[in-house]
């Protein structure tokens, strides 16, 4: 599907949305800087992975994720979520919203994630799940495991 590629990037976001801390941030039309989740390590690489357990999105590769030093992640689009609550080490995020085009073919997105830390900062783990309508009448709605190492 061609809408593939969107997708793929987009639900990265998705994730890494559910690493952030706040909604606190420094938007433009292309990035949003985030706080991330206190308990990842400032400057630390980790190799995020996804298991998808349900849904018809596509399957993602791996995918590095950089912990600023300034402890911010840097997501590729302006995401806003309408709920975060943050418990310690897991950040609960709902109804979080963003669009990406990808060859023409524009996608809007919501997704939920609900991310826990390790207190050492070693690893991180949660759920993820997707819902993308796109402009040429693609459309999926997906769930993954999502688990993190540091690199």
């Amino acid at each position: 599907m061609k809408y593939n590629q969107a997708i793929q990037i987009s639900l990265l976001v998705a994730v890494l949305v559910g690493c952030s801390a706040t909604d606190s941030s420094t938007a433009t039309s292309a990035t949003r800087t985030v706080p991330a989740n206190p308990c990842l390590i400032r400057g630390a690489s980790y190799l995020c992975h996804f298991v998808a357990e349900s849904g018809n999105c596509p399957v993602l590769a791996d995918e590095v994720v950089n912990v600023n030093p300034d402890g911010t992640i840097t997501l590729s689009a302006a995401v806003s979520c309408s709920t975060i609550t943050i418990n310690g080490c897991t950040i609960h995020e709902s109804n979080c919203t963003w669009s990406s085009t990808s060859q023409g073919t524009t996608c809007n997105f919501t997704s939920n994630s609900a991310i826990t830390a390790v207190s050492d900062g070693s690893s991180a783990s949660g759920l993820a799940s997707m819902t993308a309508s796109c402009s040429d009448g693609e459309a999926c709605t997906g769930t993954y495991q999502v688990s993190y190492t540091r690199q």
